[in-house]
C-alpha cells in the first residue's frame, strides 16, 4: 500500500488521540491492517525485467508516494492549526516505520529482521487476492480520499 494511505490512516488517529505512545502503537498497527486489504500495487515493476531499470522505476513513484504524502500532512496540519503536532509525527512515522524497515532488510539483509519480513510478508497474503495496478491505484487514492473527507 502506499505511504500516502498509511499516512491517511496514521491523521486519522490523530484525530481520536493526542497520546504519542498511543498514536505510535495505533499508526504500527494501522500499517498491518491496511496491508491484509488486497491494494493492487504488488505487481507494479514487474514488467521491467532489468533489475536496476526496475528499482529506478520504483524509486520514482516511491518518491512521488512520499511528496503527496507530505504535502498532504503539511495540508492537515496547516489547516487544523490548533492540533498537536507530535503525535501527528509519531503516527505517520509509525505507519510507515514496518515498510522502512521491510526496505531495510530487502537492501542491508539484516539478519534480525528476518522474521519481522517474513510475518510483513505472510501479512499482504492473509487475503490471497491481487489485482492489478490499474484498479489499485485507483482504490488507494479514493481510500485516502474518504479519509481526508471524514477529517475535514
Amino acid at each position: 500500500m502506499f505511504l500516502t494511505s498509511h499516512a491517511a490512516a496514521a491523521l486519522w488517529i490523530t484525530t481520536k488521540t493526542t497520546d504519542p505512545l498511543l498514536a505510535f502503537t495505533l499508526g504500527f498497527i494501522s500499517h498491518f491492517a491496511l496491508d491484509i486489504i488486497p491494494h493492487g500495487d504488488e505487481t507494479l515493476g514487474d514488467h521491467i525485467h532489468d533489475k536496476r531499470k526496475k528499482y529506478f522505476y520504483l524509486a520514482k513513484i516511491a518518491l512521488v508516494d512520499v511528496i503527496v504524502a507530505t504535502a498532504m500532512i503539511w495540508l492537515y496540519v496547516v489547516r487544523k492549526q490548533e492540533i498537536a503536532r507530535w503525535p501527528i509525527a509519531i503516527a505517520v512515522f509509525a505507519s510507515w516505520l514496518p515498510d522502512f524497515l521491510w526496505l531495510a532488510n530487502s537492501f542491508l539483509k539484516w539478519r534480525f529482521l528476518t522474521l519481522y519480513t517474513r510475518i510483513h510478508d505472510r501479512i499482504h497474503r492473509l487475503i490471497n487476492y491481487r489485482y492489478s495496478p490499474v484498479y489499485g491505484v485507483p482504490v488507494q487514492i479514493i481510500f485516502t480520499i474518504m479519509i481526508l473527507k471524514v477529517m475535514f
